[in-house]
């Protein structure tokens, strides 16, 4: 049901027991999700890296560089497009939960919508013209 790849050894900067979202840092629709992400939690429990940064470089297996999708890489494994975000919602909790009815959803259909809007994410909501900096109170759950 999900797609996996071993996760290589973790230096010590990344939290190997919460979840980690990489998420593309020029993408104004990828920031917004990670905004979203941080208004939704219940429970503080992801952290996150740009997909250019350091800690992507570190810990994502080889075979995913260059990849434009969201991950998500917890419990020894990387999730990939449509994977990460019904996985994301579902560590939400609440109502965000329920999405785990997508996965009933034949993969290469989840996955073809997810790659149509990854494709078309610049055209669709723009790029970010500087860095997000995130709120004081939630900087430490980001990577560099």
């Amino acid at each position: 049901m999900f797609v996996f790849f071993p996760v290589p050894q973790q230096k010590k900067d990344v939290d190997a027991g919460k979840p980690l979202v990489i998420f593309d840092g020029d993408c104004a629709m990828c920031n917004w999700a990670v905004k979203t992400i941080l208004k939704l939690e219940r429970r503080p429990v992801m952290e996150f890296a740009p997909i250019n940064g350091e800690t992507f470089k570190r810990v994502i297996p080889k075979g995913l560089h260059g990849r434009e999708t969201m991950m998500l890489q917890m419990d020894g494994m990387t999730l990939i497009e449509s994977d990460a975000v019904l996985q994301i919602a579902r560590l939400l909790g609440g109502p965000w939960s329920l999405a785990v009815v997508f996965f009933l959803v034949p993969k290469w259909i989840r996955n073809s919508i997810y790659k149509w809007v990854a494709r078309n994410r610049y055209t669709f909501f723009g790029r970010n013209e500087s860095c997000y900096l995130p709120p004081a109170e939630v900087r430490e759950r980001f990577l560099p």
